[in-house]
């Protein structure tokens, strides 16, 4: 994992600060509404909150927007996931981020304002403030409904169900193959799937099973990441990614997704520019033929180099 994932993969943590200073804000500009002696100390505190909640909210953003694109969320190129990407929740998030950064903007110009040392910060920076903590908290919430659905709603994220996620808009936790155990280490070509270059991840539950050609046992899955070819080499632009998961009946599930099918290729994809098949999609039966318990035969496969 290099920085940039590890800066992506850390928004959760990024978060904290300015969730704590935008709601905590409206408390202090609230105190410092109050004219006298000693309101000074009043307007420290309310710019400290300004100041560390705005800039705290740089790498928040920064961060969800990387992550958003690893997991496919958002185009590339785009700063913005479509509609249809988790029933919407992604752009609703972003949409209230935008509007808690512009309304923490404002909160910190408006305590700011010239005012006269006995004077309060006025009730323009109060009603900003409260508009800052209501967006952070807008945000929030929808933030929170991705990563921890309540009870009886779909899990859209890491950890989804082999029953939810054919009703997803997008195959995260396949997305997420990077926390899997990887076969070998190294790509290689497969021939089965035109040559490509790929590399195959597979559940910890399902590796054992895997390498000796078992059948996966219910809930383990396998994905196989491939990438353009570059000069007889793996080049920088992802292929398209193929999964077989177990279903808890001992089902086979498949699925190939490719989020941007470049213009060459999309003869071979009924001219679509953006796939995501998975079973029981026509698409996808002929998967059926290498994968009927799961995994394709061992001698059948090709040997993963390791470095």
């Amino acid at each position: 994992m290099n920085y940039l994932d590890w800066i992506a993969f850390k928004h959760p943590m990024w978060i904290h600060v300015p969730l704590a200073c935008a709601i905590l804000s409206p408390l202090a500009l609230l105190a410092a509404q109050r004219r006298g002696r000693g309101i000074r100390p009043w307007w420290t505190a309310c710019r400290y909150l300004a100041w560390m909640g705005v800039l705290g909210l740089i790498p928040a953003l920064v961060s969800g927007l990387m992550w958003a694109h690893r997991l496919g969320f958002v185009a590339p190129g785009k700063l913005l996931a479509g509609k249809e990407a988790l029933g919407g929740l992604v752009r609703h998030h972003q949409l209230w981020a935008i509007a808690a950064l512009a309304m923490g903007l404002l909160t910190l110009l408006s305590v700011h304002r010239k005012r006269q040392d006995h004077q309060g910060l006025g009730i323009q920076a109060l009603f900003f403030g409260c508009l800052w903590a209501s967006a952070t908290l807008m945000t929030g919430m929808y933030g929170g409904k991705m990563a921890h659905p309540m009870p009886g709603e779909s899990a859209p994220v890491k950890g989804a169900t082999a029953a939810t996620d054919a009703d997803a808009d997008l195959p995260a936790h396949y997305l997420d193959f990077g926390g899997l155990i990887p076969v070998g280490d190294a790509w290689a070509r497969i021939p089965q799937h035109e040559g490509r270059w790929g590399r195959v991840w597979v559940t910890a539950s399902g590796i054992e099973a895997y390498q000796v050609g078992r059948a996966l046992p219910p809930g383990s899955y396998a994905v196989m990441s491939t990438a353009q070819d570059r000069a007889a080499q793996p080049g920088p632009d992802p292929g398209p990614l193929y999964a077989v998961e177990i279903l808890a009946d001992g089902t086979p599930k498949f699925t190939t997704y490719w989020a941007n099918v470049p213009e060459a290729e999309q003869a071979k994809f009924d001219a679509q520019d953006s796939v995501y098949w998975h079973s029981p999609d026509a698409h996808v039966q002929s998967c059926a033929t290498c994968h009927a318990s799961g995994a394709s035969d061992p001698a059948q496969r090709v040997k993963f180099p390791v470095r």
